[in-house]
């Protein structure tokens, strides 16, 4: 399967199943924006797919406050070009 052209977003994308959908769609041609609460985790990540051809990049977001998911939501069509996929994995607190 190919998800060339189109773009994701993975909240939780950091860490475990969130990590894992990120750089599952990253592999199959998808641009993915990794969002998460753990920034530096997140653009580890990124910055890895990054270094394998993919198109990532890392965003903060704490899916646990409005005003950090609105800011995302804003942002977030502008770095993955548009969105057509969205997967919402956040750890609970």
């Amino acid at each position: 399967m190919t998800l060339a052209g189109r773009g994701a977003v993975v909240t939780g994308g950091s860490r475990g199943i969130g990590a894992a959908v990120a750089r599952a769609l990253a592999g199959a041609g998808a641009r993915v924006v990794i969002a998460a609460r753990h920034t530096a985790e997140a653009e580890t990540l990124a910055a890895a797919l990054r270094q394998a051809r993919q198109e990532v990049v890392s965003a903060r977001c704490d899916a646990a406050d409005t005003v950090s998911v609105t800011e995302l939501a804003s942002h977030a069509p502008r770095l993955a070009r548009p969105v057509d996929i969205l997967v919402h994995t956040p750890r609970s607190a």
